[in-house]
């Protein structure tokens, strides 16, 4: 169980980047006649991909040419278990300094140090930051710059993490000549996820049933993935974008592929989020993204 704890808040939580081809949509079926569309992320459940997820928070993906800020309020649930933590991040980008492939397509950009940033008045730091990408079939990771990241203590109870859910906080950026730049970014109410499971892989009628809460401000995400083992690369498999109902069973013909494989979880991230591009001068094309998310492990019987 300590070796589940030290990885539940370093999975599913990052900008999360579909690096060929856009999701092919299909018909979310088994679904109370609510027309839901699932995206279809990874066609391969025997392979291991880069999946992009980090620690910072399910964003757009075509943002990796825009300076980014994230806040993000997680909740990571096993066995019943809940632990809460927090995330911040700033990364700022140099859009002169572009990152290639062996094929010469932009993966990324080098980056800054824009200088100091406070969450809420929690002051970030600073420190070295990688970018990964897979390159004829193999990871590269190569340093890039730096990014300013805030982290929230792991706890046990919701009271003790206390992250300013359905609120307005105060961002501070202080470039090198130090002068402050004060903005306002708006933070989702806090999304919470329920599963049940039913069936089995061995019969063959293996189903999960979600619900969530679905109050207020903020679009609605679902990602499924799954990993092999506990500190395994996860690997994310389809996306629900704003579900009519707060109520969707998964059948067992579309999870059928990956539980034909040896994966031992399925990871179910609940995503409420609220993206704004300000216009700040001194900070270029940058865009927020603050968020509430809620990871659910499930394990494949």
């Amino acid at each position: 169980m300590n070796e589940l704890n030290k990885y539940l808040t370093s999975i599913i939580i990052s900008i999360f980047v579909i690096s060929c081809n856009e999701p092919a949509p299909i018909e979310l079926i088994n679904n109370d006649e609510s027309n839901d569309v699932i995206e279809i992320i990874n066609e391969n459940p025997g392979s291991y991909t880069l999946t992009g997820y980090d620690s910072t928070g399910v964003i757009e993906e075509n943002s990796f040419d825009k300076s980014l800020v994230v806040y993000s309020g997680i909740k990571n649930t096993y066995n019943n278990l809940t632990r809460f933590s927090g995330y911040g991040e700033a990364i700022f980008i140099d859009n002169n300094q572009p990152i290639k492939n062996s094929e010469n397509k932009i993966v990324g950009y080098k980056t800054i140090d824009f200088g100091k940033v406070k969450f809420n008045n929690h002051p970030a730091r600073v420190i070295p930051y990688s970018l990964k990408f897979l390159d004829n079939f193999k990871l590269i990771d190569t340093l890039v710059g730096v990014k300013n990241v805030l982290y929230h203590k792991r706890v046990l109870l919701q009271s003790v993490l206390n992250f300013p859910y359905n609120s307005n906080i105060p961002l501070s950026f202080t470039d090198q000549n130090n002068k402050e730049t004060i903005s306002i970014m708006k933070i989702p109410n806090q999304i919470s996820g329920k599963i049940s499971v039913t069936g089995s892989r061995e019969t063959e009628d293996f189903e999960v049933s979600l619900e969530w809460n679905n109050e207020n401000s903020g679009e609605v995400q679902i990602i499924i993935g799954a990993k092999r083992n506990i500190n395994d690369e996860l690997t994310p498999f389809f996306r629900i974008k704003n579900p009519n109902k707060n109520r969707i069973v998964i059948p067992n013909n579309l999870l059928r592929q990956i539980l034909k494989t040896n994966y031992k979880y399925l990871i179910f991230t609940f995503v409420k989020k609220i993206i704004e591009k300000p216009t700040i001068s001194n900070l270029g094309e940058i865009q927020f993204a603050a968020q509430s998310i809620h990871n659910i492990w499930v394990d494949i019987r």
